[in-house]
């Protein structure tokens, strides 16, 4: 039956790729299975760039691109790289995609991916790569370069899912958030690097950024985050699974300057409720 359904996509994307584009950028729309997606609107703004490092198949790019001016989106693995390429430029949609890893120090990287779980591609060493459903596993070289290398007129927002290496991404990113002062949406996980979830959670509150996750649909400060309740790894599947969670886990962070929190506050627990 998998073998079927990606044969149907394939000639569908062959045949008539705007009638494929537009379903599947009408299906990452209508996806709802982060609850961090409906705050997505409130964490863009219209008049500003957002930016998606490790844009994998676009589904954040689907709820970016209508709430800012344009959006960047950064992939360096090849098909997926490919994949949004190709419905950027059949929709017409303002998305340049840089097919590049972010780091602090540009250059070269070895890219390490699940076959099975492209998502989970990742150019952080000290990201072990766990997979108990047994993924076969490939890996590459592919070009590294730091965010200050860009130039952005004005960045409102911006989305971080890199597996493990989001250190590495501020770092190198510096310069930007201090001058752009973007709200950020981070995926963060202990089981990619161990200690990462505190090491982001304090650098960034150093910057003079409020962060939170979302606990019982409400936005909950990282003060009161504990990793043994709230990101314990027994708690989600695998990719065979879908990533199925049977209990509390939380890998996504928002983080707003301290300035704006005041504003962002109501609006956004009003979304989530």
């Amino acid at each position: 039956m998998t073998m079927l359904k990606s044969a149907l996509k394939s000639a569908a994307r062959t045949v008539a790729p705007r009638v494929y584009f537009r379903y599947k950028f009408r299906s990452l729309r209508a996806a709802g299975h982060e609850a961090e997606l409906k705050l997505v609107p409130l964490l863009a703004e219209e008049s500003k760039t957002s930016l998606d490092i490790g844009a994998s198949g676009g589904l954040y790019v689907a709820h970016m691109v209508d709430c800012s001016k344009d959006c960047v989106a950064f992939e360096p693995q090849p098909s997926s790289a490919d994949e949004l390429e190709a419905m950027v430029k059949t929709l017409n949609l303002p998305v340049p995609v840089e097919r590049v890893a972010l780091s602090d120090i540009p250059g070269r990287a070895t890219m390490r991916v699940l076959v099975s779980d492209l998502g989970r591609s990742t150019i952080e060493r000290e990201n072990q790569l766990d997979d108990p459903d047994g993924s076969e596993r490939t890996e590459y070289e592919v070009p590294v370069k730091a965010l200050d290398e860009f130039s952005f007129d004005s960045v409102g927002f911006v989305k971080i899912d890199v597996e493990g290496h989001e250190i590495a991404v501020i770092q190198g990113g510096l310069n930007m958030i201090k001058e752009h002062r973007p709200n950020l949406l981070i995926e963060v996980e202990d089981r990619h690097k161990p200690g990462a979830t505190r090491q982001v959670l304090d650098l960034l509150h150093q910057m003079g950024y409020a962060g939170f996750f979302i606990y019982d649909d409400r936005l909950t400060s990282v003060e009161d985050f504990v990793g043994e309740i709230h990101q314990d790894s027994r708690n989600i599947s695998g990719w065979k699974d879908g990533w199925k969670r049977t209990g509390v886990y939380v890998n996504n962070f928002v983080f707003v300057p301290e300035e704006k929190v005041a504003s962002f506050l109501g609006p956004a627990n009003v979304v989530l409720s």
